[in-house]
């Protein structure tokens, strides 16, 4: 018998027993979050406009294994719902917060439940909206300090330090808060979504509404006080100092494009995906010294003989960007499938969707990479799909590098690895006679070999070496691949 939540139950005496196939306790993936050894996944929603209620649900893939977090199990989520932004400490992949655009935050510790913050537990000042502890998006900087985005009138940021001090009330339990919307905002209290920390410690966030637009901020390394910081956003402001933040073209026209997701890329640029496309800020380190800075758009040339070029993705509606070892991008859109593009966002390397692949559909809500294996996860609004990608995160050095499928086997018809290389390292592939018949740079800390000459013919049986040395040569490594026909 088929049951609309519990899976599939064969009826018997004396117990029935529960079929239920290994996966997400839901199909929706609103967004997930990969470490080397996890994939954490939530099927919330963000506040918005009109509430809608989700029952708190969490899934946790680890060796192979999915474990789920719901009020069925656990108590901490008996009255919860609309869990909807996932935090990994940079610093323990084990230690992990969730927020809930209705009950506050979470926080789990090797793989368990350990704390709930809400005011009503007198542990963090959540203001209430309405009449829910709505927090729609958490982030954690490389010192562990976490930032909420609090859907309040007055304090849209609190800040929880890794180490908490004064936890009485009078000190808001230990937390800091950054009143910027009280002491210079005008007639409006945005609603912030995706925080990102970039890699020199500024905060971008979506501001969902009131206005719509970007909201950028700079704690100055000072948590513990606001009185430093800068930021700018899309409202106007009062008397502050601080410059209004709009999507300016390269003539200094506004884009009629809403944000929707962010990220930072390798090179430090910030790419924004929209309602209509993408934009990326060349110079986002400078957001605060430049009056009016550019959204760039990037133009992909038709190569018809016209000389025309179309913006990247024009009037495609992106949901989520991942950047993969390689600095390649790759976008999640509304109605269109999946993209993979060149780290300049001037080439498309793989389309999929419905009609190429065997993608469960094509609108796409979330996306995580897998930085060790370099596999990424394709978060759908019927499920959850995985690719195994070409490129991962590059290592310091090469002392993990290997080759795998090793031994190849006569059966195996799939691409050979070598993985654990440093980013952009040159690999050669020779016979055992010093003969070349491989060579390629990596993606990012990995290469894949088809187990073909130069000539495209399949190398035959024998032992075969593997050179690869970093960008400037002073770093090398040797391995060897057995292949047997």
């Amino acid at each position: 018998m088929g049951d609309a939540s519990n899976g599939l139950i064969q009826i018997s005496s004396p117990n029935d027993l529960l079929l239920v196939p290994d996966g997400p306790s839901s199909n929706t993936a609103y967004k997930m979050a990969a470490s080397e050894n996890a994939l954490w996944v939530v099927a919330g929603i963000n506040h918005y406009v009109a509430p809608e209620f989700h029952p708190a649900e969490c899934s946790l893939l680890k060796n192979n294994e999915w474990k789920h977090f719901t009020k069925q199990n656990n108590t901490y989520l008996t009255d919860a719902y609309n869990l909807n932004d996932i935090a990994i400490d940079p610093r323990n992949e084990n230690h992990v917060f969730i927020s809930s655009a209705h009950t506050g935050i979470f926080e789990w510790l090797d793989d368990e439940i350990v704390n709930h913050y809400m005011r009503e537990k007198k542990n963090a000042p959540i203001d209430l909206a309405y009449i829910w502890s709505i927090v729609n998006g958490v982030v954690m900087d490389k010192n562990g300090n976490l930032y909420a985005n609090n859907m309040s009138d007055s304090i849209p940021v609190i800040v929880k330090p890794d180490v908490l001090l004064n936890t009485d009330s009078a000190n808001y339990y230990g937390w800091y808060l950054y009143d910027y919307e009280t002491s210079d905002i005008a007639d409006s209290d945005p609603w912030l979504w995706q925080t990102i920390v970039t890699s020199w410690g500024h905060l971008w966030s979506i501001s969902a509404r009131n206005p719509v637009g970007l909201f950028v901020y700079d704690t100055a390394n000072t948590i513990q006080t606001d009185s430093d910081d800068n930021y700018r956003y899309a409202g106007e402001v009062n008397n502050s100092g601080n410059d209004q933040l709009l999507l300016w073209d390269e003539d200094g026209n506004v884009l009629n494009m809403d944000p929707i997701c962010l990220a930072e890329d390798k090179n430090g640029y910030i790419w924004v995906g929209t309602s209509s496309g993408i934009v990326v800020y060349y110079r986002a380190r400078d957001i605060f010294d430049i009056d009016k800075p550019i959204a760039s758009r990037i133009k992909i040339s038709r190569n018809d003989g016209s000389g025309l070029a179309d913006y990247l993705l024009e009037n495609v509606q992106v949901n989520f960007i991942a950047v993969d070892g390689a600095n390649r991008k790759w976008i999640a859109t509304e109605s269109n499938g999946v993209y993979l593009i060149s780290a300049d966002g001037t080439e498309t390397i793989e389309e999929f969707n419905t009609n190429n692949s065997p993608l469960l559909s094509d609108r796409i809500i979330s996306l995580a990479i897998n930085p060790k294996s370099g596999e990424v996860f394709i978060g759908t609004d019927k499920g959850i799909m995985s690719y195994r990608g070409t490129a991962t995160e590059g290592e310091t050095n090469f002392s993990n590098a290997k080759a795998f499928p090793n031994p190849v086997q006569p059966e195996y018809q799939g691409l050979i690895t070598v993985t654990g290389l440093m980013e952009d390292s040159e690999v050669r592939i020779t016979d055992i006679s010093g003969k070349i018949v491989y060579q390629a740079n990596s993606t990012g800390g990995q290469m894949v070999w088809d187990g073909k000459n130069t000539y495209n013919e399949k190398v035959s049986s024998g032992v075969y070496l593997v050179f690869a040395t970093d960008d400037e040569g002073s770093n090398k490594m040797v391995t060897k691949i057995m292949i047997i026909r």
